[in-house]
């Protein structure tokens, strides 16, 4: 591991404006880590972020970018330094300038793009994305990308929900926007949930990890755990994926063990686009043990009727459950 005391002028850049790899950012969240000296430093840095992108916001985009690229093309290869409290202001005062300008670009990328869309109504949709990626989209949610996979990475504007299969590609990363979420990867398997109801952005990681970023703020997701951003608040939280059950919707797996009946049809229907009635509601804390690995709805109801003695129907969209009560 780097020595904690050190850091690299272009890496802090790279993290302060969300650039950073996964690897890289958890190389810098190490050196903030490392003491109190570096924390309190990063909070100053913070803070000078912040005022920046106030400022930068009421910028011209495209003029600030015309102006950036000579910097860009003459930038020299960085070493690795320690940072005195002078030498990390002036670094930064530079970086953050560049680094605000990259970040919002990527975000609104020039409109000489051709942008393609897909839309997933009241089914839910699969596709597969030009560099092989492939999705699945949940009911009533939408994604742009650009023609080809154009651009020095590849772009995905996200509404709804959406699970992800990246195709692994270290020279271009893959990104994704959430309103103003980035969620940035090079080969993994997560899904990105926006919550309007909840007023959050969550991200469940099921294989590799992923570099979730605000303008301001970003944590690493790793296999097994979920990113959480509020809206409220403005904050990024990480919590251990108790069960991969809310992604069952493009998996088709389920796994329920001392289960609720109420619990296992709330996850039902988000998988399978269907509601539940309860014509006896002490049906509802009948517990159930067990595993569904891409069955269908009746196969699965056919189950859990005979191994709770229940009746059920199926009419439309609608199932209901009947009986006496689970013995």
């Amino acid at each position: 591991m780097t020595n904690p005391t050190l850091i690299d002028d272009t890496l802090l850049g790279k993290f302060l404006a969300g650039e950073a790899t996964p690897e890289e950012a958890m190389q810098v969240n190490d050196w903030i880590e490392a003491s109190e000296e570096n924390k309190t430093r990063y909070q100053q840095f913070e803070k000078i972020w912040f005022a920046e992108t106030q400022e930068e916001r009421r910028a011209d985009k495209e003029e600030v970018w015309r102006k950036l690229q000579p910097l860009l093309k003459n930038k020299t290869v960085a070493k690795q330094i320690f940072f005195t409290p002078f030498r990390l202001a002036a670094s930064l005062a530079l970086l953050v300038g560049a680094g605000i300008v990259i970040y919002f670009w990527n975000l609104n990328p020039p409109d000489t793009l051709t942008w393609e869309a897909r839309e997933a109504h009241q089914d839910v949709v699969a596709m597969t994305l030009p560099d092989g990626s492939s999705v699945t989209m949940n009911r009533k949610s939408h994604i742009q990308w650009p023609k080809g996979m154009e651009g020095p990475q590849r772009n995905i504007v996200l509404k709804g929900e959406a699970y992800f299969d990246v195709s692994h590609n270290p020279s271009k990363p893959f990104v994704i926007t959430v309103d103003d979420i980035r969620i940035k990867v090079l080969g993994t398997a997560f899904n990105v949930q926006n919550d309007s109801i909840k007023n959050e952005v969550e991200t469940e990681v099921t294989r590799g990890k992923v570099l979730m970023s605000t303008s301001r703020k970003e944590i690493i997701i790793e296999a097994g755990m979920k990113g959480i951003y509020r809206r409220a608040t403005g904050e990024l939280s990480l919590e251990k994926l108790v069960s991969e059950n809310n992604i069952a919707y493009a998996t088709r797996a389920l796994s329920f063990s001392n289960t609720s009946l109420d619990e296992v049809t709330r996850q039902l229907s988000k998988a399978y686009g269907v509601q539940f009635v309860f014509t006896n509601t002490k049906l509802k804390e009948c517990p159930l043990t067990t595993e569904y690995h891409n069955q269908s709805l009746s196969f699965i109801m056919d189950v859990i009727a005979e191994s709770l003695h229940l009746t059920y129907e199926i009419k439309d969209n609608t199932v209901f459950i009947s009986g006496d009560g689970c013995f």
